[in-house]
């Protein structure tokens, strides 16, 4: 009985080790040929790494925002995904509200937070959003 239930952890585990090196393989045959379907593949088989979701939103025309807000759900504390996605807001001129510019701006202010001794984060920050936070 011990022994079976050990090989049965075995397999499982040998099993999700082989999904996950799909998943990488998928991941860098993508980026390396800039074939999205291939890291949202990747993304399928490995839900848990967000640069497979920050991959997919850079690579995609449009951008695809779902997916950086996806990478800054995983990944929380990396200012760029927070970054990204507030310069992507306010870019995309044809889905601008007043609420989005306020989530840009917020979201620009957070990147900036978690890397403050970043003179381009700062720059970034002064310039695009500390004008027009209404709440700081």
């Amino acid at each position: 009985m011990r022994k079976t239930f050990g090989i049965i952890i075995l397999s499982i585990y040998i099993a999700v080790l082989c999904v996950f090196a799909a998943a990488e393989y998928f991941y860098q045959a993508g980026k390396a040929d800039g074939d999205v379907e291939k890291i949202k593949i990747a993304a399928f088989l490995n839900p848990f790494v967000s640069d497979y979701r920050y991959e997919i939103f850079d690579q995609s025309n449009p951008k695809d925002i779902a997916s950086i807000k996806e990478a800054i759900r995983l990944e929380p504390l990396k200012a760029s995904y927070h970054m990204f996605y507030g310069l992507e807001l306010l870019r995309d001129y044809s889905k601008r509200t007043r609420a989005s510019d306020q989530i840009a701006f917020h979201e620009i202010a957070r990147a900036y937070a978690l890397k403050p001794y970043s003179a381009q984060y700062k720059q970034i920050y002064e310039h695009d959003a500390k004008p027009y936070i209404v709440n700081p």
